[in-house]
Formats: C-alpha cells, structure tokens, sequence
C-alpha cells in the first residue's frame, strides 16, 4: 500500500513504484482468500501443489468456452441454487444480475461493461448533435442492461467488437474478443428479434435500445466480414441491409407507441409531443466541419453534375428491366439525390442516422437489384457509398465506403470489358476520384 510521512507539512512519498500487470480474476479459491498470485495451473495451481494445500476453481471461471446453450444451463443451475430469500426477491421484479456470466469466451463481462462505459458510448454518441442522443448511449442504454438482457447482451457485443479494433486485430486477445461478440451477439439477435416480435408497450424503451444496437452493429458485423474477404457480389455482404431493412417497420411502431405514451427517443418520459423521425429535417449544423473530411468538397462540388449523370443513365432504355423495376431505381436516386443535398448543406443533426436513411428506405425491387448485382442499382450504391467514406473514422464503419466503391468499380469494369453492359463509366468518374483521395485526419478513437 502507497504510504507517504510528512515532514513540517510537506508530503514525501516513500512508496516504491510496482511494475503494472493486468489483474486477473480466474486464480484458485485458495490463492484468492489468502490474498496471492495465482499462476492459475489446473486442476492444481503451483502454489497449492508445494504446499500440500486443497485447490479449487470457481465454476465459472473453470468451465469450459461458453456456448449459447451453455449460458442458459448456467442460467438454470443458477436459479436452482437459489436461496429462499432470493427467489423472493426475484419474483417482485427483474434482478440487476440474474442469468448474467461473468465469463464470455474468456473476457470478463465487467471488463467489457467498463469499456463501453468508458469509450465505446462515446463512440456513439459523438455522431449526432442532437440533444438526448448522448444520454441514450451514456445513460438509457447502460440503465436497461441491468434489467433487460437482450440490451445487456448488445451493449457487451458492441464493446468486445470496439475492444478488438482498439487493440492489435492479429492479436491473440483481439481473437479473444470477436469470439466474445459472436457468442454474445448470437443471444443478443435471438432475443432481442423475439423481444421485438413479442411487442408490448411496457418494453418500449428496451425495445428501442435493442433496435439502435441492432443498427450500429449491423454495420460493425460487416466490417468483420470484410476483414475475413466478403465483397459486394457476396450474398453475406448485404445482411447489414436486409437488417436495417427488418428494423424499419420497428422504428415506425417505436414512433406511434412513443407519441402515445409520451416517451422521447432517448428513452425518458416527459410530456406528449410528436416523435420528428425524419433525420433530413434539421437545423443548419455544421455537423462535418469536425470531421473536415478531404471527400466532402469532392461531394459537395460534383453534386448536380453526379445527379445529372445518373438520371440520364435512368432515361436510356433499359432492356433487362421491368417498367416497376425502373421506377424504384428513380425514385432511390432522387432520394439519394436529396439527401446528399442536406449533407452538402450540413442540414442534418446526426450524420450516420442521415447516411443510413437511404438504404432503410429502399423498396424491396431496389434492394432485389442490389443483390442481384444489378450494374446500374450498384452504380446508384456507389454514389451512397461516396457518403459513407465521409464516416471512415468511426471504427464500426472505417472503410465499408471504399472498399464497396473499390469492388463495385473492379466488377462494372470486367462487365464492360466483356460487353455485358451499356458503358457507365461516366456515372463511375467521381467514385473512382473519391478512391484517389487521402483518408481522414479526423480522431481515430471515434
């Protein structure tokens, strides 16, 4: 322990400054009540074995990786030891602490909540300028983890994925934590997707937890899958949009039961007021003057003539689509059109909320297209992607615009090279210069 004398009222430290190591919580029973280092040697650690001493591990801590089927035996065995005064307490409501690990895929469930805490809600909330965006990252969300396990379960997805990015990816440790999110992230869908469909108005502010996490990580998932070689003509590289697809019929029942109970979206109650959902109708914010991205005058300049260029590309006769087919992809583009104008115009309060607008909304014949791998709907993405290149330094989306704007560019040019398709290289010209352009020098702890 650090002491220090003082001398005519003068502190002098005279401690002796110990070496820094990472505390570990998985050493014998043993070791722990006699207040030792545990070099954690099974089924007996070496400490125990030289002195003839009994060793035991906790339950949690020697069992072997947790599955999803394991947690919810934990869960069982849990409630089975229970005492009398527990159950008691437990059937008067939801325990702060019930059916909650403390291991997953050998990460401390407490290592991860402090993480979240102390950066991965920061992350999140420091995209928008809204007011309550800040408190429903710091604040609801870490609030409903105690009671709710689909947010607890989300909220520790999102902050193993934000621990492996922070760390070394080749790491070991970094290994560690994707495999903490996949295990956590698995419950966390199936429960919140059930949670969702089991809609009750009691569940409002869990529920709209849910579906911001589901949102972010959609897109944190896609960044692993990237990593691990899926590209744009892979099936796997649209499940980020088929999500936000499922959501948005979510975000609209949230809207209706919020005006009806009177409950903002950050999660509090306050008086009834209507729910503004429309991300585009803003005030003139300079939202992307910090992030001062080298893209945005690219964007902002090459605006009308980007636009000019694609709606001419939807005039020319199209033999390969239907009448119906052809009408979504106009209407996408005018969307997208628009939306790039309130961006360009800093009209928006929350700029990835504003980005990810346009793909929520596509109708399902644009969507169809896009995975299909439809040359002109590809093209059309990859004037959004231009957008989202202006959110690479966010970790959860680095470099999903570029490398979509690389794979669509490399496919449209094999398809031109073999006459498959009319010539839209026009249409590509400002994509292909986005990729020439340094990347941002914004923070890169957002």
């Amino acid at each position: 322990m650090a002491t220090r004398s003082g001398v005519q009222g003068i502190d002098i430290p005279t401690f002796r400054v110990k070496r820094s190591h990472k505390k570990s919580r998985l050493g014998c029973i043993t070791c722990k009540r006699r207040r030792i280092k545990c070099d954690e040697t099974r089924p007996c650690c070496d400490r125990c074995n030289r002195r003839g001493l009994d060793c035991a591990y906790e339950e949690l801590a020697a069992q072997a990786p947790i599955t999803p089927d394991s947690l919810s035996d934990q869960s069982a065995a849990s409630n089975a030891k229970a005492s009398p005064k527990s159950k008691l307490s437990s059937s008067a409501g939801p325990s702060p602490t019930a059916d909650i690990p403390l291991v997953v895929s050998g990460v401390l469930e407490a290592d991860l909540a402090q993480h979240y805490l102390a950066h991965t809600a920061k992350t999140f909330a420091e995209t928008s300028l809204r007011a309550g965006h800040s408190d429903s990252w710091h604040v609801m969300i870490p609030s409903l983890a105690y009671t709710s396990s689909p947010v607890r379960l989300g909220m520790l997805t999102a902050a193993a994925l934000c621990l492996h990015y922070d760390t070394n990816t080749d790491s070991t440790q970094s290994t560690t934590y994707v495999q903490a999110a996949y295990l956590s992230g698995t419950r966390f869908v199936a429960e919140s997707s059930q949670q969702l469909r089991d809609w009750k108005s009691v569940d409002l502010p869990a529920n709209l937890a849910c579906s911001k996490l589901l949102c972010v990580l959609a897109v944190a998932w896609f960044r692993v899958h990237r990593s691990e070689g899926t590209t744009i003509p892979d099936a796997a590289a649209w499940t980020w949009l088929q999500m936000l697809q499922g959501l948005k019929t979510v975000h609209f029942t949230i809207s209706e039961s919020a005006q009806q109970v009177g409950i903002n979206r950050s999660g509090g109650p306050e008086q009834k007021v209507p729910v503004d959902d429309d991300p585009l109708q803003g005030q003139p914010l300079a939202t992307l003057q910090r992030y001062a991205h080298p893209a945005f005058s690219l964007i902002q300049q090459s605006h009308q003539e980007r636009f000019d260029a694609l709606h001419h590309a939807l005039l020319n006769p199209i033999s390969d689509l239907t009448e119906q087919q052809t009408t979504a992809l106009v209407s996408a583009t005018k969307t997208l059109e628009d939306l790039s104008s309130h961006i360009c115009t800093g009209q928006v309060r929350n700029l990835i909320r504003t980005i990810f607008f346009w793909p929520s909304q596509l109708s399902k014949e644009s969507m169809d297209l896009l995975i299909n791998g439809h040359s002109l709907a590809l093209v059309i993405h990859a004037h959004w992607l231009m957008l989202v290149v202006l959110a690479e330094d966010l970790w959860w989306v680095s470099d999903m615009g570029r490398s979509g704007i690389r794979d669509i560019v490399g496919l449209i040019d094999r398809l031109e090279m073999d006459g498959d398709v009319e010539t839209l290289s026009t249409s590509l010209h400002w994509p292909r210069q986005l990729l020439d352009l340094p990347q941002s020098d914004a923070d890169p702890r957002y």
